[in-house]
Formats: C-alpha cells, structure tokens, sequence
C-alpha cells in the first residue's frame, strides 16, 4: 500500500500524472493556499478525484489564452495534464502543464514507423 494513497493532500501534484491525461473543467474557484495563505486559481475537473489543480501564472494564462480570461467559460471546457520539470530559481523541479485537449503528441502516441 502506498502511503502517498493514504495522504493525497488537497490537490493534485506533478507525480499524479506519469503519463498525460485529458480532463473536463468542472469549475474554477479562488483559494487562500499554501503556509502564506495567498490567493490562487483552483480548477477542479470532474470525476472520482476531488482535488484540485493550483493554477501557477503560467497554467493559468494558458488556460486564459485557450479559452478566454473569463474563468467561468471554462466550465466543461477539455484540458491535458501532464507532468514536465521546469526551472525553478537554481533548480529543476516537477511540475504540472496543461493544453488544449488533443493538441500536443505525447510519445506513446507516435506511430513506431520502424517496425
């Protein structure tokens, strides 16, 4: 049993998504998070995973240049998650990055021409 399965935290992170995966926008809400309690974006998708995706500036202009500024047009409106590292300061983290459903070839959907 993973303990990380036991513990999830209140939303989602880099290591949920080993592989891409599409989801449908469900609704997006401003929340107090982290030690500082800043304000942020917080998109929840539908399904069985309640947790939601902290919208950094650069998710978030994504997300705004997909579908427009207003967050509430977002609603039902399909995104891919997938993790990448990014720099971040001196170092090099994992990180969640969202697209417009469909639009970006993941490998394991490149056609393997060589056998």
């Amino acid at each position: 049993m993973k303990v990380s399965k036991m513990f999830p935290g209140k939303f989602k992170k880099a290591a949920d998504y080993p592989t891409p995966v599409t989801e449908t926008i469900k609704v997006v809400y401003k929340e107090l998070v982290g030690q500082e309690r800043d304000e942020k974006l917080v998109c929840y998708f539908e399904g069985e995973d309640q947790r939601g995706l902290v919208l950094n500036k650069t998710n978030a202009m994504s997300m705004a240049g997909m579908y427009g500024d207003d967050t509430d047009e977002w609603k039902g409106k399909k995104v891919d998650l997938y993790a990448t590292q990014v720099p971040f300061g001196t170092k090099i983290v994992d990180s969640i990055r969202v697209d417009r459903a469909g639009a970006r070839a993941f490998e394991d959907d490149i056609p393997d021409f060589a056998s």
